[in-house]
């Protein structure tokens, strides 16, 4: 069995301003779970980042920029 990989701040953080950098307008993003808490020190590292979108538009536009910024989907879980 293979180790999960976790996500720290610092890596969350530069992962999200990379995708930022892509976006070609305001998208509002809410970060929620464990991805959350490390930004509170309640957490040291996460293993999923959970994210809401308040609009399909919002989600779309995410996505979009996610794959400029060159993150790629995973589907063997």
């Amino acid at each position: 069995m293979s180790e999960i990989e976790t996500f720290s701040e610092p890596t969350l953080t530069a992962t999200l301003n990379s995708i930022a950098e892509q976006l070609e307008e305001e998208t509002d993003i809410y970060l929620i779970g464990g991805g959350a808490m490390m930004f509170y020190g309640l957490k040291p590292a996460t293993k999923d980042i959970d994210i809401v979108f308040l609009t399909p538009d919002a989600l779309t536009r995410f996505i979009d920029a996610a794959k400029k910024a060159g993150i790629k989907q995973t589907e063997d879980l």
